[in-house]
Parts: structure tokens; sequence; C-alpha cells
């Protein structure tokens, strides 16, 4: 019943049906709240489907109970009041969109507990507080979308702990990075995305070296003599008939990663020209 023109409240009575798997209602003129007992009597309920509508009021505590949820979609509606720590109980949850409504409060401690959550989406919310450290250690997180909000404080270095990271959006809140100089830093995602860039080429970890060497430092060091110390063994061989020629491409989108993640926000390279330099490194990568 998706993108359609459904009026009223949500029609809960007819949820009736114990082996219901998916509730559909996207893109409608839904309103009303979420009524508590929605996972009443649905014990295989995986998906739940309400974005665009005018759904309201607070999400529901006993919303937990549905235990095999992997979808809960409720982007652009009128939800407010903060985010329950039950939702930490839907263990299975492997995307949580809320983005576009109205929620305020602090993000629970227990969302750390959502080990299978690859997609976390409250972006344009009023959200407070800072991002739990534990959030960056959720190992199978592809995107991290939480632009808009009234989130602070500083943004841990754990950040780099998200190798399978596809879409970092954090800008439009009030971090400091790092407390450098105690300035407030709006391009927390080109840091992000540099050092995405390196722990992708060369298959490592900022939490893989000690405190007297960093992952930056480790490649800056190899460039560009020594890039095949650093680049995954599994892009290049030494038997490759291109190896230089590859070898080149890569020193190139390390000192790109390098300019990404400046310590200094002020010396760090502007998004619309890296992807620029991208390009054109593909293009000679594929030239014959």
């Amino acid at each position: 019943m998706e993108y359609n023109q459904l009026t009223g409240s949500m029609p809960f009575t007819k949820f009736n049906i114990s082996r219901i798997e998916v509730i559909a209602f996207t893109d409608n003129r839904l309103s009303g709240d979420l009524p508590n007992g929605l996972c009443n009597g649905l014990p295989l309920l995986k998906e739940i489907y309400l974005s665009l509508n005018k759904l309201h009021g607070h999400l529901p505590k006993s919303l937990s109970n549905c235990s095999q949820l992997q979808i809960l979609s409720l982007s652009q509606n009128n939800f407010d009041g903060p985010i329950h720590n039950e939702i930490g109980r839907l263990s299975n949850l492997q995307t949580l969109e809320i983005g576009y409504n109205r929620f305020t409060g602090i993000i629970p401690q227990e969302i750390r507990n959502l080990v299978n959550l690859v997609i976390l989406d409250m972006v344009g919310n009023q959200i407070t507080g800072s991002i739990l450290i534990s959030v960056f250690n959720i190992s199978l997180l592809q995107s991290l979308l939480l632009w808009g909000n009234n989130l602070s404080g500083f943004l841990p270095r754990e950040i780099g702990n998200l190798t399978k990271m596809q879409f970092l959006y954090l800008n439009q809140n009030r971090f400091t990075e790092y407390g450098l100089d105690g300035l407030v830093s709006i391009k927390c995602d080109v840091y992000s995305y540099g050092i995405m860039l390196l722990e992708t080429f060369t298959r490592r970890k900022p939490s893989d070296f000690e405190r007297d060497l960093s992952l930056k430092q480790w490649v800056s060091y190899s460039l560009p003599e020594a890039v095949m110390d650093v680049v995954d063994a599994n892009l290049v061989t030494p038997t490759d008939n291109r190896l230089q020629k590859k070898l080149d491409v890569v020193a190139s989108i390390m000192k790109v990663a390098l300019d990404c993640c400046a310590e200094s926000p002020a010396r760090r390279a502007n998004m619309k020209d890296v992807v620029g330099m991208l390009q054109k490194m593909k293009i000679q990568l594929l030239a014959h």
C-alpha cells in the first residue's frame, strides 16, 4: 500500500495475521500515533516502512517487542520526543531510519547493542549531546547519517574503526575535532573520507598502530618511493606488468587522502577538488 494517498490513522486493528513480516505504507498521508501494541501478535514482523507520512507523537517503548525487526523506516514524519533506551533491544535491526522528524535528547547508549546495524539515519532532527564512541565499534555500519542536528563535543579517533563505511555525514552540527585550538570545524566529513581512503588502500586501521605512530604517519613516511610497503597486497603484486603505473596512481590517491585528513581543518582539501582529482586518476589507471 505504498505510494498512494491513504489518509487517516494507521489501520492497526487489521494487523491480526500472525505471519505478517512486512508493514509498508511509505509515501501516503497517514496521521496519528504509533500504538503501544504495534508488535503484539506479530512475532515474525521484520520490516516496517512508514516514511513520508504525517505520523506524530513519541516512539512507543513497546516497539522493542518487535524482536525480529530488521528494518525500521520512519523518516519524514512529525515524530518527536526522545529516542528511548529500549531501541537497543532490537538486536536484529539492520536499518534504522528516523531522519527528518523532531526527535530530541541524546543518542542512547543502548544503540551500541545494535551490532547488526548497517544504516543509521538520524538526519534533520534536534538530537543533542555527543556521539558515543561505541557507535564507531559497530563493525557492519556502512552509512552513518547524523547531519543537521545539535550534536557537539569531540569526534573520537575511533571514527577510523568503521572499515566498511561508505556514507558518513556529520556536518551541520557543533563538533570540535580533537580539541584543536578550541575551534569548531565544518570539515569533519573530509577528514573521515581521507581516513577511509587510507584504510581502503592499506587494509589497515588507525587502531592497528601504537601511540607514537599513526596510520597517517606510516603512509606519509612511505610516499612516494616505498608505497609498495604500505599498499594492500591484494591490490598490486610484484609480477604485475603494470606495477609501476598502479603504484603511481595509488601513491597519488594516498597523497589526496593525507590532504583530506590534515590536522588543521583550514588545510584540508576541498571535497569538490578531491572528486575531480580522483576522477582523473581513474582515467589515468584505465588508459591503455
